[in-house]
């Protein structure tokens, strides 16, 4: 059914193709942004304490988005999504000691079926959004703790701090319009 509820969004819903082209795009762009985000913390030496915490919460933030990615990879239950995922479960087979548990883990059994496509399904569209708000919210709240955003520095080492309010939230308000 899978399969069939995206032919007829594709084909039956006015703009069908187009939201979800948006949805498949946004995904990716948020990817870029990510990585192009961590290297700017990088870079500017932002991620030493007392931000560490921050950055690891970065991290972390930028490994959900990629399971978020890979989760809805196989949402279409097409050829393609179908044997991406077959490949790409299959690789856990070769972690040492816990591989082959892993792979019957996720795949929810020992093949890719319908168990496989609800638990990725109950991942893309509850957990990992959720889990995604609430390290958000605590990634932006630890900014807002450490005195707002690190810039290149210019004089002094690590940086210079600039306030959160209102410089960062007007442009980061402007650009997501």
């Amino acid at each position: 059914a899978a399969y069939k509820s995206i032919q007829a969004l594709r084909d039956e819903v006015l703009f069908g193709q187009f939201i979800r082209n948006i949805h498949h795009w946004s995904g990716n762009l948020l990817l870029i942004v990510a990585v192009l985000h961590l290297l700017r913390i990088f870079l500017t030496g932002a991620f030493r304490p007392p931000r560490a915490l921050n950055w690891i919460i970065g991290l972390v933030l930028l490994a959900l988005a990629v399971a978020s990615n890979f989760t809805g990879y196989l949402l279409p239950w097409d050829q393609l999504a179908f044997w991406a995922v077959t490949i790409s479960t299959g690789m856990l087979e070769y972690l040492p000691l816990a591989g082959r548990w892993l792979q019957a883990l996720v795949r929810r059994g020992p093949e890719i079926g319908p168990a496989t496509l609800a638990t990725f399904f109950a991942l893309h569209i509850a957990i990992l959004p959720i889990l995604t708000a609430f390290l958000t919210l605590f990634h932006f709240w630890q900014v807002r703790k450490a005195g707002g955003v690190i810039l290149p520095p210019a004089d002094p080492p690590g940086g210079r701090p600039v306030p959160v309010s209102p410089h960062l939230t007007r442009r980061e308000g402007a650009a997501a319009l």
